[in-house]
């Protein structure tokens, strides 16, 4: 997968100096020199990670930082850049919602790094978030038969069934043999049983 990195900063030698080296070491890189530069960016373009610098022309990066956690964007990584070194700025970002943050002036290399490890963290964090919705919605199905495996209901042609939650285990068990094609019973015999039940 190719991460898509958006650095905002208004200083053009550190824009040109990131593309290539993001781009060198297998990333897409954007450029915005200004917050509502990098705010059409992130509008047109799936961005994955931002590097954002604090002192920008339009907006200080704590501002933007701010802004973009209460936003549509929050859950995008952001990186802080800046020249600024003072404690209180590093956890002013960081209480902010910043996953990072490097001073200049910088070693390229390190910065490099530090993508490819917040990188790596946002794949397994979206592996792990597809993998949680699957099992949420997790739903067993023969014919009119339906099973919910997340909250244990059961239902035939939308009507529910009412059993005790003891039952759960039992009843996925019947419920992927019959998916599979091998009913204990035949179709008519498992009709007549959950005719029984229900009534």
């Amino acid at each position: 997968m190719k991460y898509n990195v958006l650095t905002i900063d208004d200083e053009v030698h550190i824009l040109e100096l990131l593309k290539y080296n993001l781009e060198s070491n297998g990333f897409s890189a954007f450029e915005a020199e200004t917050v509502a530069e990098g705010m059409e960016v992130l509008e047109n373009n799936q961005i994955d990670i931002i590097l954002l610098d604090v002192m920008l022309p339009d907006m200080d990066g704590v501002t933007a930082l701010r802004n973009l956690k209460q936003s549509k964007y929050k859950d995008i990584p952001v990186i802080m850049v800046t020249a600024k070194v003072e404690e209180i700025d590093k956890i002013i970002g960081l209480e902010l919602g910043a996953d990072d943050y490097i001073c200049k002036p910088f070693s390229v290399r390190e910065l490099i790094a530090r993508v490819k490890v917040i990188s790596r963290r946002y794949k397994k964090e979206s592996e792990a978030k597809v993998i949680s919705e699957v099992k949420e919605t997790e739903i067993l199905q023969f014919k009119e038969l339906k099973m919910d495996i997340v909250s244990h209901l059961v239902s035939v042609s939308g009507t529910p069934l009412l059993r005790p939650p003891s039952d759960t285990g039992q009843k996925r068990s019947s419920v992927r043999h019959i998916s599979h094609d091998r009913p204990p019973v035949g179709d008519s015999a498992l009709g007549s049983s959950l005719f029984a039940r229900r009534y």
